[in-house]
């Protein structure tokens, strides 16, 4: 489908950081918007690229047929995250759209609803909307992530401000 060496040769291009697709996730869990690849090497961190829907026509096909496999109608995105051992990861928290979490390449240990998951190369895992989960990169890993977004139009956290005014 996709290879760790085209996800790194497209994180050292330009494009990448003119579009804001690059971040990192620090040790204190925070992710971090990297303007320019030189930023990449300066901290243990985990590199998270979003966007990967539109990189290739492989991560599309995995959309739609992840649209098709989960009866949804919606935008699918994906995000890529490159991890080497023990680096840090988003804290425990829950997502307001379903997720599937593929490993492509190494070993990556989730905890979902209190239950720990090891994901080999190949391996995925369905976590639906609100489910408490985290992910622990003990382990080098390339994963993907797809979301089964709701259209913005339809979440329930969509307000116009005017709204709310007195």
């Amino acid at each position: 489908m996709i290879k760790l060496d085209d996800v790194v040769e497209f994180i050292h291009n330009p494009l990448a950081y003119e579009q804001k697709l690059v971040s990192l996730i620090n040790t204190k869990g925070e992710q971090i918007l990297l303007s320019s690849f030189s930023e990449l090497y300066n901290e243990n961190s985990t590199i998270k690229v979003e966007g990967m829907e539109k990189f290739c026509v492989n991560i599309y096909n995995k959309c739609q047929y992840l649209s098709l496999k989960y009866d949804h109608s919606g935008p699918i995105t994906c995000h890529a995250f490159i991890a080497k051992d023990d680096a840090p990861s988003f804290p425990l928290h829950t997502d307001p759209d379903d997720v599937i979490i593929l490993c492509v390449e190494g070993t990556k240990k989730l905890l979902i609803k209190n239950e720990y998951i090891i994901l080999e190369a190949g391996d995925d895992v369905y976590i639906p909307a609100n489910t408490p989960h985290q992910a622990f990169n003990e382990k080098a890993s390339f994963t993907l992530s797809f979301g089964l977004e709701k259209f913005l139009k339809d979440k329930a956290k969509l307000y116009n401000e005017l709204d709310v005014l007195p």
